[in-house]
């Protein structure tokens, strides 16, 4: 998978614009970011290209847009499997009895 660059994030919110769609980034491994360099980082922060940023955590100073979501102990369950067991549920699982 290639990189995506600013430049490619600037092109991709200019053509959402043009039809009043906003440019929205959900962020499932902050802190980390996969990795990658603090300057891109740092510049992606500063550039503000994203109309709506969503993550798990606000450890990080880095928001990369004026309008943050905030999702706590959210969960995309369909991409981080719950185990073998198709009954398995986050409900089920925080229940000490099950």
């Amino acid at each position: 998978m290639s990189e995506i660059t600013t430049a490619r994030v600037w092109q991709l919110k200019q053509k959402l614009k043009q039809h009043g769609v906003p440019l929205v980034a959900w962020n499932r491994d902050a802190p980390h970011y996969l990795n990658r360099r603090p300057w891109r980082l740092d510049l992606l922060n500063k550039a503000r290209l994203l109309d709506i940023y969503a993550t798990h955590t606000l450890i990080d100073t880095r928001t990369f847009s004026d309008c943050v979501l905030y999702l706590p102990n959210a969960a995309d369950t369909a991409r981080y499997h719950l185990g073998s067991n198709p009954e398995a549920t986050l409900a089920r699982l925080r229940d000490p009895a099950a």
